[in-house]
């Protein structure tokens, strides 16, 4: 819960700037569809931490079924928006712009990674609640990300923002897997996750640079999908 309520609580820092201080009718229909789904999505992990916290398992167990269209659509509108900026590029832009695609879609990937596996293991209690904790870290990124960039003094180099963020996203995965009993299948399997999550972020500091992730973005934004 407390993880949820300082991601809520930052994320209203991180996107005044840019989005909260603007009036909506200058954003466009998918940068809104997101930023209501991820909010809702926030609120959700909140509430079904409570709902635990006091013992309330019905109610858990019917919130819990609204994230079967909630989680789907929220990933899904991540890559939506991702296409909607990239496809309004120049190709001068996109050719400069191209490695930044690797985040938002590594983000949805993360996202749908967590709560699938967290759905999949909901019995499971102890490892459910991680998972679910999981489904915020792609957040830090683009939150912690933001703050940074706005409101402290420039980095010396871009790739430290990330170092920043995938560091911190890594630490509190660390901590979440500490939580769980040594030697315990809960704690190997949040492990696996963690080694993929770890791989997922490494990957942007070489991966993106390649020729074949451009000419796969240069596909990606000619499809017709917005």
């Amino acid at each position: 819960m407390a993880l949820g309520v300082t991601a809520l609580m930052l994320a209203v820092l991180a996107f005044w700037p840019q989005y909260l201080s603007r009036s909506p009718a200058d954003i466009d229909r998918y940068t809104h569809l997101h930023a209501a789904l991820g909010t809702t999505w926030l609120v959700v992990v909140i509430a079904q931490a409570v709902l635990m916290r006091r013992g309330k398992l019905t109610w858990h167990r019917r919130l819990g079924r609204t994230t079967w269209i909630l989680a789907p659509a929220f990933a899904l509108s991540g890559v939506l928006l991702a296409h909607y900026r990239f496809s309004r590029m120049t190709a001068e832009r996109f050719a400069t712009e191209a490695p930044t695609l690797y985040l938002p879609l590594a983000s949805s990937l993360l996202f749908a990674l967590a709560w699938s596996l967290g759905m999949a293991r909901r019995r499971r209690r102890p490892l459910h609640a991680r998972m679910m904790a999981a489904t915020l870290l792609p957040l830090i990124d683009p939150v912690v990300g933001r703050i940074l960039f706005f409101y402290l003094p420039p980095l010396p180099a871009p790739a430290l923002y990330q170092g920043i963020t995938f560091s911190l996203a890594t630490l509190i995965l660390l901590g979440l897997a500490r939580t769980l009993p040594a030697g315990s299948d809960d704690r190997r399997s949040f492990g696996w996750f963690v080694v993929a999550t770890v791989a997922l972020l490494a990957l942007w500091f070489g991966l993106p640079a390649a020729d074949w992730w451009t000419a796969f973005g240069d596909w990606f934004r000619h499809l017709p999908l917005t």
